[in-house]
């Protein structure tokens, strides 16, 4: 017998690591292949810039557990070019599942 659960998400799956460089500056230093960060190619090193128009250091999730997750917009540095992205929630990752035997 196996069990499988679904989780439907609400928002998309980021997955993004960071931590505060020497710089003080937000940075990329890992990402999860499942998250929208690294479907989008999203790079260990990027800077964030931004995070839904606010400072990347003012946000919660960032400080408290390094990671960006639950967001709208990211606004991200590299090799001096800027961009921002607005999360697709228009996904694969709106349903994960797990299958246990």
């Amino acid at each position: 017998m196996a069990i499988y659960l679904i989780q439907q998400n609400t928002k998309a799956f980021i997955g993004i690591f960071v931590s505060t460089n020497s710089d003080n500056e937000v940075q990329v230093y890992g990402l999860d292949d499942l998250g929208w960060g690294w479907q989008n190619e999203i790079r260990s090193g990027d800077i964030i810039e931004l995070i839904d128009g606010n400072d990347s250091s003012d946000n919660k999730l960032v400080n408290e557990y390094g990671r960006i997750e639950q967001v709208e917009t990211l606004t991200i540095r590299r090799d001096g070019e800027v961009s921002t992205y607005q999360i697709d929630y228009n996904s694969v990752l709106k349903s994960q599942g797990i299958i246990f035997f």
